[in-house]
């Protein structure tokens, strides 16, 4: 008897076949979807992160060598015949002295595929003899954006000549 019903039994509809193969469709594409967003936010988080270790590098490596560096002893506030501040004509967002992007700090002719730029100003503190005030400058076009949408960032520390 059983076997019988099975030979009786009739195949899937062509309907069932299309709603089948629909809901499965849908399926895929929102599983892509959902992949394709996961790996566009992890890029974004790399990115972050790799921007930090960059600068925390960076900062770490100039620390060391504070005794080695260019030490500026000009006011922070003189300006020049044009009216420019001296620490904003050396932190020109286009005239830093270093390129960066993910993984590498570079001089400008070396990386010119670079996005990013840093730059540094060490000034004396007045009054404290061997410290210094480091203003550190980071740009970068999709990095790095602030609420003044003024494309930089700005660390400022104080460090001690060893």
């Amino acid at each position: 008897m059983k076997f019988k019903n099975l030979l009786s039994a009739k195949g899937v509809t062509l309907m069932e076949a299309i709603v089948a193969s629909a809901v499965l469709v849908t399926m895929a594409l929102a599983l892509s979807s959902l992949f394709l967003q996961e790996q566009k936010g992890l890029k974004q988080l790399s990115g972050t992160s790799s921007k930090e270790s960059i600068i925390q590098n960076f900062i770490f490596d100039m620390i060391e060598s504070i005794a080695h560096q260019q030490i500026n002893y000009r006011d922070s506030q003189e300006v020049n015949e044009e009216g420019k501040k001296f620490t904003d004509i050396r932190l020109d967002p286009k005239n830093l002295q270093f390129v960066w992007d993910e993984g590498r700090i570079a001089r400008p002719q070396d990386c010119p595929a670079c996005k990013g730029r840093l730059g540094f100003i060490i000034q004396p503190l007045t009054g404290f003899r061997g410290l210094y005030l480091v203003t550190l400058r980071v740009t970068h076009p999709t990095l790095i954006s602030n609420k003044d949408g003024l494309g930089f960032a700005d660390y400022q520390m104080v460090v001690r000549d060893k």
